[in-house]
């Protein structure tokens, strides 16, 4: 880190320490191609994300109890593609279920599960004409049916299944568009 402030407002005005710090620096590396960042460095729920059931963050984390989730922003991914990454917490879950939805609300969605690697979940969407194929989750690529609402967006929710025992803690979360 080569930065150090004080702040005291988030971008809705509401009190909070810097929650944009790691945004910042991920928008100098990646530039354009960031789709969204979250370091969770603030006290609410960042911009264009959304817990469903019980999530808290404190000290830099985002904690989803058991039977919640993390609905990530939309990613255009109508051409071209996306990586998508999740650190987590030494402290947390090794294992999540990532529902993806390529398009419109009444898309269908798949479940598909992720086991962190090295503290990390890591996978890549790229639209393919009449399907979205996603790898990086295993040994396979899954593919997705075509988008027939138009938009291209890809939605995720990192989902904390209910029969899971302990909390998924992420400490980042971000998407870049590949050229």
């Amino acid at each position: 880190m080569d930065e150090f402030g004080i702040y005291s407002r988030d971008d809705q005005g509401r009190p909070s320490p810097d929650p944009a710090l790691f945004q910042r620096i991920s928008a100098i590396k990646y530039g354009k191609g960031l789709a969204f960042a979250s370091g969770f460095e603030g006290i609410f729920v960042p911009n264009g994300m959304t817990v469903e059931g019980k999530g808290t963050i404190s000290a830099g984390t985002l904690s989803l109890a058991p039977d919640s989730a993390l609905v990530l922003p939309p990613v255009k991914v109508s051409s071209g593609s996306a990586s998508y990454s999740l650190d987590l917490s030494p402290d947390s879950s090794r294992s999540v279920t990532l529902r993806l939805q390529w398009g419109s609300d009444t898309a269908p969605a798949m479940d598909i599960p992720a086991a962190a690697d090295g503290g990390e979940i890591r996978f890549k969407a790229a639209a393919g004409g009449q399907s979205l194929v996603v790898s990086g989750l295993g040994d396979r690529a899954i593919t997705i049916a075509a988008d027939s609402s138009g938009t291209g967006s890809l939605a995720v929710r990192v989902v904390n299944p209910a029969s899971a025992r302990t909390p998924i803690i992420l400490l980042r979360a971000f998407a870049v568009r590949d050229k």
